[in-house]
């Protein structure tokens, strides 16, 4: 059963299809969507290469086609394409649909300290591993640039209500893979690599790995078009 596969599948064609929308237009946007997928990609993906090469976590058979690249199944790279394409499509709605005004630079240091306090505890707990020590500090590092660069700040409110948004498909597809409705997981994950705390079936650190992921592949993708900083709410 290539379950993995019709997942990515599933994940990339809705968005792949209403792309063409004439409205959003996003298919006029995939010169600078795909260079950010590859680019903010590309370290998360050697962070899964080692991280499963340490058998930190794996994959299990059943579910993959049998293909693997530089030690990760097809379906898992795919999963770089799949879930970043969507994002950004989604990102691209949200944006378009509801143009509210981001200017409270108050508001953002206040959720940032708070994103800052549960990330440090976390971290402090002294029950995670690897894994947990790597999310919770590459989110660490992001907010402390957020709370650095004031011009940020725009864009990080735009980006947590995004995150917010994305948080609901994200946790039925990664919930799949993480074992939900399923006898054993896609994915599995050491138990010694994690704090253990999870949400339905998913490890904490996993909404912290794809804030980070999805956070460095828009900021990319907003910088390519001069957006990132700019002045101008997008």
């Amino acid at each position: 059963m290539y379950l993995y596969l019709f997942i990515n599948l599933a994940v990339f064609l809705i968005p792949f299809l209403f792309s063409f929308d004439s409205k959003v237009a996003f298919y006029t946007r995939w010169k600078y969507a795909f260079p950010a997928i590859v680019l903010g990609s590309f370290p998360f993906i050697v962070w899964d290469i080692w991280f499963a090469h340490r058998g930190f976590w794996g994959f299990t058979s059943d579910y993959l086609i049998g293909i693997s690249l530089f030690g990760l199944p097809l379906e898992e790279l795919l999963f770089f394409l799949a879930i970043p394409y969507s994002g950004i499509f989604t990102w691209e709605v949200i944006n378009y649909y509801f143009r509210f005004q981001f200017y409270d630079s108050n508001l953002c240091k206040a959720i940032c300290f708070l994103l800052i306090l549960i990330a440090f505890l976390f971290l402090a707990s002294n029950k995670g591993g690897i894994y947990s020590v790597f999310t919770f500090s590459s989110v660490l590092l992001l907010l402390a640039l957020v709370l650095g660069v004031r011009r940020l700040h725009p864009f990080m409110l735009k980006f947590l209500r995004f995150y917010i948004v994305l948080s609901v498909p994200f946790m039925w597809v990664n919930g799949i893979l993480t074992g939900m409705f399923l006898e054993k997981p896609i994915v599995w994950y050491k138990d010694a690599a994690i704090i253990g705390l999870r949400i339905i079936t998913i490890p904490i650190e996993d909404f912290f790995f794809g804030l980070a992921l999805m956070w460095v592949i828009l900021s990319i993708y907003e910088g390519l078009q001069n957006r990132l900083l700019s002045d101008e709410v997008f």
